[in-house]
């Protein structure tokens, strides 16, 4: 069998290894079969300083020299990476005359209408996104992804009660965890957090829904309480300038692109608030690297979240301001650090590598029989 991957999604060079097209044409050849990635994102349109045409999650070429490119492909099966449940009805419109079964990896939601962050911070730093996020990733256009099922893969369970919700039709759902366990390191730092000294860190893209804004208002108010404490930024693009100013003026430091392990080794805990509406129903790739370096972190209360987390352990925001993210970081100081990192540790040896393979191979052989 030879598994074919369309990914609607860049490939950004920080993170997000657990769902990238190399990781699952890892896990595909692991199993036993061929895999290829078709290229679909050469077009220069899909990055943001060409006019912002990110924010579409597509391209021209995407949509119209797709099709013709997949049915031209020597693949049994399709794997679509699509960035957001609301774009399915483009996979109808666009790519109805494939002539081969595909499944679609949902890598967020839509919008859900849940605000844990400000609307109007996100609103003055990105005015395109956010408004496009509340209209483009709209669940209204998932209506007109057709009767005709999809197979839909999520990794988890309330992104798969989402999918129902918005989509109010017969579509089967796969409930596929984005991760795999040969990204745990072998070896990891021995923790011990100092109340004194405190290196915090972000990594990933510079943008307000991540809580970038909510983490530099509440550097001033930690230095008040930690006599030493370092702000550490990897970003993978530096979009805007504001947040770079933002960033520099409370003393953080940007490193840019990093090896990741070297980065999460670095750090005593990971800053990294979202705010929720933005959709993300999965478990952030950051979260799961960080539980596999067993990197103590502060984030945003999301059921997704709570699938696999206990708020006990891991302080959680109900709401991402300076304020919370600050009470976070305290919460995280006064527990014992070697104790945090295992029980992270653990609770990403709970993704069971097998159970994931054997989800892939239930699938792709019940879609093998249905096509024959």
């Amino acid at each position: 069998m030879k598994i074919i991957i369309y990914s609607f999604r860049h490939e950004y060079k920080l993170s997000g290894q657990y769902r990238a097209t190399s990781q699952l044409m890892a896990l595909f050849k692991e199993i036993g079969w061929e895999a290829e990635a078709v290229p679909s994102n050469s077009s220069s349109f899909h990055y943001r300083k060409h006019l912002n045409f990110k924010l579409f999650f597509f391209n021209l070429k995407q949509l119209f020299c797709g099709s013709p490119v997949l049915n031209r492909s020597k693949g049994d099966i399709i794997v679509f990476r699509l960035p957001c449940l609301a774009q399915l009805f483009f996979i109808r419109l666009f790519y109805r005359k494939i002539n081969k079964p595909y499944v679609v990896i949902l890598e967020s939601m839509a919008w859900t209408g849940i605000n844990r962050g400000s609307f109007m911070r996100e609103f003055c730093h990105e005015p395109i996104l956010a408004i496009a996020k509340r209209t483009i990733n709209h669940p209204f256009w998932a209506r007109f992804a057709g009767f005709r099922p999809f197979h839909l893969v999520c990794a988890t369970k309330t992104q798969i009660i989402q999918a129902k919700n918005y989509l109010k039709s017969k579509h089967f759902t796969y409930e596929i965890k984005n991760a795999t366990l040969r990204n745990i390191p072998k070896i990891i730092r021995k923790r011990k957090f100092d109340p004194q000294k405190v290196r915090l860190g972000f990594i990933g893209h510079d943008l307000a829904y991540k809580g970038v804004v909510e983490i530099t208002e509440a550097i001033p108010r930690l230095r008040k309480q930690i006599a030493e404490l370092t702000l550490t930024g990897a970003f993978s693009e530096m979009g805007y300038d504001s947040f770079a100013n933002r960033w520099l003026e409370v003393g953080g430091q940007i490193l840019g692109e990093v090896n990741v392990e070297e980065f999460f080794n670095s750090i005593d805990i990971l800053c990294y608030p979202l705010y929720e509406d933005y959709g993300t129903q999965i478990h952030p790739n950051i979260i799961l690297e960080a539980m596999a370096f067993g990197t103590p972190f502060v984030t945003s209360k999301s059921a997704a979240m709570l699938e696999i987390l206990d708020p006990n352990q891991i302080p959680m925001m109900d709401r991402v301001t300076g304020e919370s993210v600050e009470k976070c970081v305290l919460q995280m100081l006064s527990k014992d650090a070697a104790e945090v990192s295992e029980y992270l540790r653990e609770s990403y040896r709970r993704i069971s590598d097998e159970n994931i393979k054997n989800s892939w191979k239930d699938l792709f052989e019940n879609l093998t029989l249905q096509k024959n």
